[in-house]
């Protein structure tokens, strides 16, 4: 029987628009690709996600490593406002809160920095909803490293077989289906409830 329904935030009950913020700074077409590669593309932002280098550090690693762009990367990110960046998906999180209310217990599972993450609680109503999470930046681990999904099982004490994972990044989903978590890439909503509840429904009969 399906007990427990996994989230992963951003790309499914949040939504990430890093170009929004940029356009408002005033930066053109061509620079919007840029300088969004050379921040939340970057390995410095990874590692902050995984919590080896703290957001401060994060930040200054970045300027270090693009000379090139340091005044205008310490402009952009010493004012980012994750007002512009951030916004709950309102679809997807009621269907959170329906999940919720059907009496499944519901997880985060998230690749986040602690700048993110401390914005995500103090904005998001979701957060207060959650019977439990694993965020990267806590636990030294990134999706799709294996201990990610270990962690959250191991803490929550909970059984794969009981448990639906959703994420919007295909490896993530591979990765967790591969300990035995029911896992549903995250494309369109309509298709994701059609999923879980043929899951559900195929775990009855077991």
């Amino acid at each position: 029987m399906i007990k427990n329904i996994i989230f992963d935030l951003a790309g499914v009950l949040i939504d990430c628009h890093p170009e929004v913020y940029l356009a408002r700074m005033g930066l053109n077409k061509e620079e919007i690709p840029l300088f969004k590669k050379l921040i939340w593309g970057s390995k410095e932002w990874q590692e902050g996600d995984k919590g080896t280098i703290t957001y401060t550090q994060v930040l200054q690693h970045i300027y270090q490593s693009n000379p090139k762009y340091a005044t205008k990367l310490k402009y952009l990110l010493e004012n980012k406002n994750n007002d512009f960046i951030l916004k709950e998906n309102p679809k997807n999180c009621n269907f959170f809160k329906e999940i919720k209310n059907r009496g499944f217990k519901v997880y985060f599972l998230s690749n986040v920095n602690t700048f993110d993450l401390q914005y995500n609680k103090e904005n998001f109503s979701i957060f207060k909803l959650v019977d439990g999470a694993v965020y990267s930046c806590e636990v030294g681990c990134v999706k799709p490293e294996k201990r990610c999904y270990e962690i959250l099982l191991e803490k929550y004490h909970l059984l794969p077989k009981e448990s639906i994972f959703l994420d919007d990044n295909i490896t993530n989903v591979e990765v967790a289906s591969t300990l035995g978590i029911h896992s549903i890439y995250f494309d369109t909503l309509e298709k994701v409830k059609q999923k879980i509840e043929k899951i559900i429904l195929e775990e009855k009969k077991n």
